[in-house]
């Protein structure tokens, strides 16, 4: 969830003072969107928004908070930042979409925690867009905000609301920019003289390697050095304490080489690139590199349990990996638990993961049964929103109004996640849901960006959604067959859609504790490739994350 702060767009042109407008308050929660100050704005100009949120009752009384920003239809989401220091990065998720063939664009921010607010009743978010093609001259924006919410206590319900807002600036020509009033000349600080760094270092704790899941960046280097980061869309100064170390704050994620420079005055002392791996980049040579520089910081100790743990550390530091996902994926997951496990003060972390699938009163599971439409839409409805959702409207004729399934359908369609039929604007609740439609779905909610060469025969490269499954594959969370085929068009079965709901949140089983301990289980599933998701989709518990890796309570 997975899962994500962001970095606020530089490019805006237009970033003025904002203004106040009227906030809407509902059973304990205030929303506000504060509108850019400007009169006027042209096609291609970048605004910002803010969104201030406050809880008007005690924190303790809510569970979560899921916010969408909907946005003018002239209006492209470009990014988003939380503002103020949050003691838990990571607990907000985001996910959003572009405008599309006459789908709004959204933003949709996430707080599955409250207590990740440590205390704090308000936040504000900042949501950079940019004025696109559609826009008219003299048009007004019209946004949208929905809050949805639960309580404490509430099991099945969710309660929220929403409300339009216009801009009050127009588009047209701009007004130009404005300029500021002159500062006095400041006297240049007479130059000292620079004594060179003797014995100049830097060093990297992960190596010359990073990945999506990192949230920060630790290094070492001479306490009187400068750091400097050059990151794909700019560069940024970092700060060095007295002992030389310096964390680099990933408040967006990357995709692309990330390089490191140690200065003095501007005379580059050292530099160092650091490669963007994957599940699908990750090889052997950079988990050692990876190993060698963790244990460099002082980590040998809890890297060998870890590494014992996942019974990969052999004299060659070879893996040698029989379980699905293949041997490149679960590097690149033991990469991801080495670095959390390392990460200072995460030593451990506790929550818990609630059941999205369930069995049949007969005691089976029917792995290879498949599911609707209808039942996909209410499955990942209730996991977006944490539970269950208030009564949400759908276009959709073919969606009855008194079926059960009708508010997920309305929920994501809301979401822009699950869309109907081209050819004549259908639903189709009852429809089996395709590979190519779960891919589909799956790339819009983890905002997929990264894809990769995919060579199904089966698979036309003008397939409507080849683009959504190359994104997918690269991501790991789908594959294809064993004969070397995709099955675009082949039913989701429940099996299928277990394993790749968990690895979209990731969630993975643990097979220790489920092989010791007697956990009702389904009679048709024993020997089946996907046991272990199977459980972990339908047996609700609470796990510890203990040194990276994550066991079961």
């Amino acid at each position: 969830m997975k899962k994500i702060l962001w970095t606020l767009f530089l490019l805006a042109l237009l970033l003025m003072p904002l203004t106040q407008a009227s906030a809407k308050a509902e059973n304990g929660v205030e929303v506000n969107l504060i509108e850019p100050e400007v009169d006027q704005v042209n096609k291609g100009d970048i605004l910002t928004y803010r969104l201030d949120v406050k809880f008007i009752e005690k924190l303790s009384n809510f569970k979560n908070l899921f916010l969408t920003f909907r946005l003018d239809d002239s209006l492209d989401y470009v990014e988003s930042q939380i503002q103020g220091d949050l003691e838990r990065p990571g607990a907000f998720e985001t996910f959003s979409k572009e405008n599309d063939q006459g789908r709004k664009g959204f933003m949709t921010l996430r707080l599955s925690d409250i207590d990740a607010l440590n205390g704090k009743t308000s936040f504000s978010v900042n949501v950079s867009v940019k004025v696109n093609d559609r826009v008219k001259i003299g048009q007004k924006l019209d946004n949208q905000i929905t809050a949805s919410y639960q309580k404490q206590g509430q099991k099945n319900k969710a309660d929220y609301f929403q409300f339009n807002q216009k801009s009050d600036f127009l588009i047209g020509k701009a007004n130009g920019t404005k300029t500021e009033d002159k500062k006095p000349e400041e006297k240049k600080p007479e130059e000292k003289k620079v004594v060179p760094i003797a014995n100049p270092f830097l060093k990297i704790k992960t190596s010359p390697v990073y990945g999506e899941f990192m949230k920060e960046i630790e290094g070492l280097t001479n306490p009187e050095a400068r750091i400097k980061v050059l990151f794909p869309d700019g560069e940024k100064e970092i700060a060095v304490d007295k002992s030389g170390k310096f964390t680099i704050p990933l408040n967006k994620k990357y995709t692309e080489d990330i390089t490191i420079n140690s200065l003095q005055g501007d005379k580059i002392l050292n530099s160092i690139t650091l490669k963007f791996v994957d599940e699908n980049t990750m090889n052997d040579q950079y988990l050692n590199s990876i190993i060698a520089s963790m244990k460099e910081f002082g980590d040998e100790e809890l890297i060998n349990r870890i590494l014992a743990d996942y019974k990969v550390y052999t004299d060659q530091m070879s893996i040698v990996i029989g379980l699905e996902g293949g041997t490149y994926q679960e590097m690149y997951h033991l990469f991801e638990n080495l670095y959390l496990a390392t990460r200072r003060g995460r030593s451990q972390e506790t929550g818990n993961h609630k059941s999205f699938m369930q069995g049949y009163p007969d005691g089976t599971f029917l792995p290879g049964s498949s599911i609707k439409r209808s039942e996909t839409a209410a499955i990942l409805s209730r996991i977006i929103a944490g539970g269950e959702v208030g009564d949400k409207a759908t276009s959709f004729e073919d969606v009855p109004s008194n079926e059960w399934y009708k508010k997920y359908i309305g929920h994501m369609e809301e979401l822009g996640l699950m869309k109907g039929y081209a050819e004549d604007g259908t639903f189709r609740p009852d429809r089996k849901i395709s590979r190519a439609e779960f891919a589909s779905i799956v790339s819009r909610y983890l905002n997929l960006s990264q894809s990769q060469a995919i060579n199904f025969p089966d698979l036309r490269a003008d397939h409507w959604a080849f683009e959504d499954i190359k994104k997918v594959v690269a991501a790991g969370i789908m594959k294809g067959y064993e004969d070397g085929s995709f099955g675009p068009q082949k039913p989701v079965t429940r099996a299928e859609a277990a394993t790749i709901i968990n690895r979209v949140l990731k969630r993975y089983p643990d097979e220790a504790y489920i092989k010791n301990t007697k956990i009702k289980t389904f009679s048709d599933i024993k020997n089946h490739w996907a046991y272990y998701q199977i459980i972990e989709a339908t047996y609700s518990h609470d796990y510890t994350i203990v040194n990276g890796v994550e066991k079961y309570n």
